[in-house]
């Protein structure tokens, strides 16, 4: 774990949460058209998406494309949609925490470009496995009722182009309605799109597929201890993700920073993912830096070990704190996602040649000087899941380093060490749709060191379990309710060692690793609703510790200007006594502002 130095004691263990999951969005539609040409993908949402979502080409004995929506609730009746037409074989769509993960299953790999239009994600595939001559549309059910709607070719040639130049554009055929309205606008066209100027409206692949935002953010206190206050910060994120042909991807992340933008020029960067990927049959490769998540939960993620997060960053979003580590992934699909038992059934085995910590916000008492040791060796993990399914779930296994620290006493009385030792966790998690409930749950049992719980500066092996569910009332009001708990095994109470600085030590080990009782138990709530046409958001955002009263809350207000410029504005509160985790981070709160472009 990286740090930073000041005075005063500064750490954070569930940092992950005070970034917090923005009001959610919703998706209202899954239309898909085709053509001779091309297939045209809609996702419809409520209001406009930040960024191109996270996506995945995964190129085997069945293709698919994944695309991960943060913060998104799924508005689609049925989580599995066949298509017959085009290109697309048939959709699946499931909900876990506050995110939505959308698998499209294609016939066979064709070249793609994905943008944003308005409130809708369009996917275009260049390419039809399709009958040419006719155009078609079809919408998946939603809960806002949308009807399954059919475009018949257009027997006018001129109109036809025009048709599908909009379709390409805008990623769906026209309403009925609309369709019939074209008819006097013909009269207005200077001249009819020739077939090379439709196409170069749709716009094909893009060769370097970019995305990204310009960020400004104010922040009254700093999450790095550096003693400074009002801080402003200036980003950009820049992310590029060209396919390098039927079987390869490449992916590239990164942003540049400036910190500390309203007293000094300092520049910060990183190089966020960097990696490729290549497919051969069932058989999925990926090697380079990248970002590994995993669990279902709702943020509060057990089996979530394998990539760091910098929780010095300025960023309201909690993902985006995440980095990439060096690794070599490779993923085998048992079988055709389509039907069987073994449908969506996957094992995947990671190998970490390095380590790379958590970057936090800690600092040592006055008098001490910390000293972290970065260990060497290699890490490796394993998991099989199935996804797609009535209920997704996934038994995992990583053995490794502790991305957070222990702190150990030095040979000298002011010398404390952070010292990441090996650990082995054994998880599981599991989500499920149930009408409009969310379902979800995630534990793991993580072995340590010290097995017999009697080292001070050693975490206990310990159990963490977390279940939750949440549930969109009337049309966007989104609750979400999760109960969490530890049970340390060999639990000894720092409160009893003798000696003097040895006890303060261990006393502070214990708070930042979430030790201080044998048992701990708490809840996290998140609600958010919206308004204006679903361009003003509010969320409000907590976690309480039933066991030492200590608590975060995190209100937060959205505004969306445009389909590109959106502002927020909100604040992170610790509250607890001082011999609890939140009632350390008290200092730490801070109220904050947010405007970015993004493209």
């Amino acid at each position: 774990m990286k740090f930073a130095g000041s005075s005063g004691w500064v750490f954070s263990g569930l940092m992950l949460l005070t970034g917090g999951a923005f009001a959610q969005n919703l998706i209202t539609a899954l239309n898909v058209g085709y053509n001779s040409s091309m297939t045209l993908i809609r996702i419809d949402l409520a209001r406009p998406l930040a960024k191109v979502p996270d996506n995945e080409f995964i190129i085997g004995s069945s293709p698919h494309i994944v695309l991960e929506f943060p913060d998104t609730a799924n508005g689609l009746d049925e989580p599995v949609q066949d298509f017959t037409e085009g290109g697309l074989r048939s959709a699946n769509i499931v909900q876990s925490g506050g995110r939505t993960r959308l698998v499209l299953y294609l016939n066979q790999m064709f070249p793609s470009n994905t943008r944003i239009d308005g409130n809708s994600l369009l996917i275009t595939l260049q390419g039809n496995a399709g009958n040419a001559g006719s155009v078609a549309l079809r919408s998946a059910e939603t809960k806002q009722d949308a009807q399954r709607l059919m475009l018949n070719s257009e027997a006018d040639a001129r109109l036809k182009v025009e048709q599908e130049a909009q379709a390409a554009k805008t990623g769906v055929a026209r309403l009925k309605a609309e369709r019939e309205a074209q008819a006097p606008a013909k009269a207005e066209l200077a001249r009819p799109k020739t077939e090379q100027e439709a196409e170069e409206e749709a716009g094909q692949v893009s060769a370097l597929n970019i995305s990204g935002s310009l960020r400004g953010s104010y922040w009254s206190v700093s999450n790095n201890p550096t003693g400074r206050n009002d801080l402003g910060v200036t980003e950009f994120w820049l992310k590029a993700a060209p396919h390098l042909g039927d079987n390869a991807t490449l992916m590239l992340e990164g942003w540049a920073r400036m910190p500390n933008a309203l007293r000094s020029a300092t520049t910060q960067g990183m190089l966020r993912e960097g990696y490729a990927g290549f497919s051969s049959g069932a058989a999925d490769f990926r090697i380079g830096k990248q970002i590994i998540a995993w669990g279902r939960a709702d943020q509060l993620n057990p089996t979530d070990n394998l990539s760091p997060r910098d929780n010095t960053l300025f960023i309201p979003e909690p993902d985006d704190r995440r980095h990439g580590t060096v690794a070599a992934k490779g993923t085998y699909n048992f079988a055709d996602n389509s039907s069987g038992n073994f449908s969506g059934l996957a094992a995947t085995a990671i190998w970490l040649p390095r380590f790379r910590p958590n970057t936090q916000p800690i600092a040592p008492a006055a008098g001490f000087v910390f000293n972290e040791s970065i260990p060497g060796g290699s890490q490796f993990a394993l998991k099989l899941e199935q996804a797609g399914q009535a209920v997704d779930w996934s038994l995992s296994y990583f053995h490794g380093f502790d991305l957070d620290p222990d702190i150990a006493v030095l040979p000298g009385v002011l010398n404390l060490s952070l010292q990441h030792h090996r650990i082995r966790v054994l998880g599981a998690d599991a989500a499920t749709v149930i009408g409009r409930y969310g379902l979800r749950a995630e534990a793991a049992y993580t072995w340590t060191e010290d097995a017999a719980g009697i080292d001070p500066f050693v975490k206990n092996p310990f159990f963490y379990g977390v279940a939750g569910a949440d549930r969109t009332f009337f049309e966007y009001l989104n609750i979400n309710l999760q109960y969490f708990m530890r049970k340390i095994s060999g639990f000894r109470d720092p409160n009893t060692i003798a000696d003097p600085l040895t006890r303060t030590i261990a006393i502070q080990q214990s708070i930042f690793s979430n030790q201080q009782d044998r048992f701990q138990q708490g809840m996290s709530l998140r609600i958010s609703d919206k308004w204006l046409n679903e361009t003003l958001e509010a969320e409000l955002a907590a976690i309480y510790n039933f066991t030492r009263r200590d608590h975060l809350l995190r209100p937060k207000l959205g505004y969306a200007f445009n389909d590109h410029w959106k502002g927020s504005a909100g604040a992170i509160l610790f509250r607890g006594n001082d011999s609890t985790f939140f009632g350390l981070l008290q200092d730490r709160s801070a109220v904050f502002g947010d405007l970015r472009y993004s493209f």
